[in-house]
């Protein structure tokens, strides 16, 4: 099955059919499930603080979806808030659990047992 790859410029799409159809987008983004993979016990490292204790219950929310594999519109949408913010979200987790890739969140959410 071939797709067509359809090039619109802003001024063939009304402002308003555009923003329409970017509500709908988001709407079905919003209802995506989230995936849960078998459970892991939670492993928890000697020396070191439990990495969820660091972080607030919407950091936790965004270490979910990113570890059900949500891109950063995905958890804007989901989350109901702009992009920015989510992005800002998603930092300040990687931050506190000082990691850098989405494999390493998605390791500390299954470990954690958020997953």
């Amino acid at each position: 099955m071939e797709t067509a790859e359809i090039t619109l410029s802003d001024e063939t799409i009304p402002e308003f059919l555009r923003e329409f159809v970017i509500d709908i987008v988001r709407q079905e983004l919003a209802k995506r499930p989230i995936v849960k993979p078998p459970k892991l016990p939670p492993v928890r490292i000697k020396g070191t603080e439990y990495p969820l204790n660091k972080l607030s219950k919407r950091e936790r929310e965004v270490l979910t979806l990113i570890a059900n594999g949500y891109s950063r519109n995905e958890i804007s949408a989901t989350l109901g808030v702009t992009y920015n913010t989510a992005c800002s979200h998603i930092s300040n987790t990687y931050t506190k659990l000082s990691i850098s890739t989405i494999a390493e969140a998605t390791q500390i959410a299954m470990r954690s047992g958020l997953l």
